[in-house]
């Protein structure tokens, strides 16, 4: 399932989400809602002595326009639509550049 929207997890059973669209990383990062995330970020500390060291220790609650679902299923809420999401800024700075100077 594509994502047209850049939201947040308000419940999820084990949402594996494709993000290679936007980081270029291939791996599927798990989506939890912001309680569990908070809780596993706790846990990690604990367990760690420190914070999470790479982006994939804990997982998100952040869902990203131009992504993919893989795996799993759940809701999620609507935080940015259209242009505002980091798909249509991305799109809108590409788009933006006016006409191309050349020497000739």
């Amino acid at each position: 399932m594509n994502i047209p929207i850049d939201g947040v997890c308000i419940q999820g059973n084990q949402i594996m989400a494709d993000e290679s669209a936007m980081t270029g990383e291939s791996d599927h990062f798990p989506k939890e809602t912001i309680e569990e995330c908070i809780r596993k970020q706790e846990e990690f500390e604990h367990d760690n002595k420190g914070s999470a060291q790479t982006p994939h220790d804990v997982p998100s609650p952040v869902m990203l326009s131009g992504t993919q679902v893989q795996n799993g299923a759940g809701w999620f809420v609507v935080v940015v639509v259209g242009e505002e999401t980091c798909e249509g800024q991305i799109m809108a700075s590409l788009s933006d550049k006016g006409p191309e100077q050349t020497p000739l």
